[in-house]
C-alpha cells in the first residue's frame, strides 16, 4: 500500500537522521532557501504533469494549474522575444554580409531549427492539455467515489522504462553484492537469498530516473527551453528526494517503536525476574534468621550464603526492601 506524506516545505524538519554539519537548522531558518524552494516547486509541477498521472485532489489543484502555467507562459513569451531579437539581427548581418559579398549565401533554415525555435509554445499547448485532463480525472473520480488520497502525488508514466535500467544495474552490481553478502556473519545469512541492489521500481523512478530523464532532455534542446529543463531536473531531483525521505521517516519511526516495544518488553522480563529474585532472597533470610536450626545446618552447607544473608540485614540493600 502506498504511503502518502503531507507536503514538505523547507522549514519541516525531514530528516531526522543524525544531522552534524548543520544543514538541517541552516535551511530551516533562512528565508533565502525557503524562497529558492518557493520557486522550484513552481518548476516541478509542468513536470509532474508530463511525467505522472493520477493525482490527488489536495496535491494538484487548480491553483497549482495556473502556477505552472504562468511559468511555462513566461519562458514561452521570453523564447519568443529573443528568437525574434536573433532573427532580427541575424537578417541585419545577412543583409551586410550581402552587400558586401554578392556571393554570400543565406544559411538554410531546417524544420528541427524551426521546431526549436517554438519549443516552448508546443510546450505550453501540452501543459494546457494535460494539465485540464488531470484536472478533469480528479472531478470524475470524486463524481464517480473512487477518489484518491488527497496528497496522492500520482504515478510515473516511466516507471516500465525505468524498470528495465534497474535491470541492467542489478546485473552489473550483482558480483559486488554477492562478495559484501559472503562478507556477512553466517548466521546473518542463513535462510536469507542474495538481495538486490535496487528493489524498488518506484523509489528510483522518482528519486534518480525522472530527474535524469529531465536533465537529458536540457541537452538535446536549445536555448530557453533547455534553461528552463535544468531548472526543472533540478527541482524534480530535491521535491523528489524530499518527499522520498518523509515517506521513509514514517516507516522507520513505525520500524522503531516495534523495536523500543520489544525492548521494553524485555526489559520487563528482566525486572520481573530480579524482583522475583530479591522476594526469594528475602524470605530465606528471614527463615534463616527466625530458625537457629536451619542456620546451622545452613552454615555447613552455605557458608558464604550466611555472610550474604548478613550483609543483606546488614546494608539494608535492594533485595532486602
Amino acid at each position: 500500500m502506498k504511503i502518502t506524506p503531507r507536503p514538505v516545505t523547507a522549514s519541516d524538519r525531514v530528516d531526522q537522521s543524525r544531522d552534524i554539519s548543520g544543514m538541517n537548522k541552516w535551511a530551516q531558518s533562512s528565508r533565502t532557501v525557503g524562497f529558492i524552494m518557493l520557486v522550484l516547486g513552481w518548476f516541478t509541477i509542468p513536470a509532474e504533469v508530463f511525467l505522472r498521472r493520477d493525482f490527488g485532489q489536495r496535491w494538484f489543484t487548480v491553483v497549482n494549474f495556473y502556477a505552472g502555467l504562468f511559468l511555462m507562459f513566461i519562458f514561452a513569451t521570453l523564447q519568443y522575444v529573443l528568437v525574434a531579437i536573433w532573427g532580427g539581427i541575424h537578417d541585419f548581418v545577412s543583409r551586410v554580409a550581402s552587400a558586401i559579398n554578392p556571393f554570400h549565401t543565406e544559411d538554410e533554415i531546417t524544420f528541427t531549427d524551426q521546431v526549436m525555435d517554438r519549443s516552448m509554445l508546443f510546450l505550453l499547448i501540452a501543459y494546457l492539455v494535460l494539465g485540464s485532463y488531470h484536472l478533469f480525472k480528479i472531478w470524475w473520480r470524486n463524481r464517480s467515489n473512487t477518489a484518491l488520497h488527497s496528497f496522492d502525488d500520482g504515478t510515473s508514466r516511466c516507471e516500465r522504462l525505468a524498470g528495465l535500467v534497474i535491470g541492467l544495474i542489478n546485473a552489473l552490481a550483482k558480483p559486488f553484492v554477492a562478495l559484501y553478502f559472503r562478507m556477512l556473519p553466517a548466521t546473518q545469512r542463513i535462510g536469507i537469498t542474495k538481495p538486490k541492489l535496487i528493489n524498488d521500481r518506484t523509489v528510483f523512478t522518482n528519486t534518480a530516473f525522472e530527474p535524469l530523464l529531465v536533465l537529458l532532455l536540457a541537452f538535446w534542446f536549445q536555448g530557453i527551453a533547455s534553461i528552463w529543463l535544468f531548472f526543472t531536473a533540478v527541482a524534480v531531483a530535491i521535491h523528489a528526494n524530499w518527499k522520498e525521505t518523509a515517506r521513509l521517516s514514517k516507516v522507520l519511526d513505525f520500524r522503531d517503536s516495534i523495536i523500543e516495544a520489544k525492548a521494553m518488553m524485555h526489559l520487563k522480563d528482566e525486572t520481573m525476574q530480579a524482583s522475583t529474585s530479591g522476594r526469594v532472597m528475602q524470605q530465606a533470610a528471614e527463615t534463616v534468621k527466625s530458625n537457629p536450626e536451619v542456620a546451622a545446618q545452613v552454615i555447613q552447607q552455605y557458608p558464604d550464603l550466611m555472610s550474604i544473608i548478613d550483609e543483606m540485614n546488614r546494608d539494608g540493600s535492594h533485595l532486602a526492601n
